[in-house]
């Protein structure tokens, strides 16, 4: 019985650090401007643009996921994007 209860916990351990690690961003963005995946546009990405907003491609912390106009360069055609979305919500 101990054996079962620890090869129990050992799985559910295993399973929510998988999903700890598991990436909050669906493979494809359902609302142009939620860089987080969180299924709305709202400040936290917002935050997130921000803090890469003049950075290029190659940069060391550029974040592909605020280029949404995929041009290689977080500028104001993307904060744009995420502005007009903003509040926008979809499936996640």
């Amino acid at each position: 019985m101990k054996k079962i209860v620890v090869l129990i916990l050992v799985a559910l351990c295993a399973a929510s650090t998988i999903m700890a690690l598991r990436p909050i961003r669906p493979a494809k963005a359902l609302v142009p401007g939620d860089i987080n995946g969180d299924g709305i546009v709202n400040i936290y990405d917002a935050t997130l643009a921000s803090a890469a907003f003049g950075l290029v491609t190659g940069d060391p912390d550029f974040n592909p996921l605020a280029d949404m106009n995929l041009d290689g360069k977080i500028d104001i055609f993307d904060m744009l994007l995420l502005a007009m979305n903003f509040g926008q919500t979809g499936p996640i």
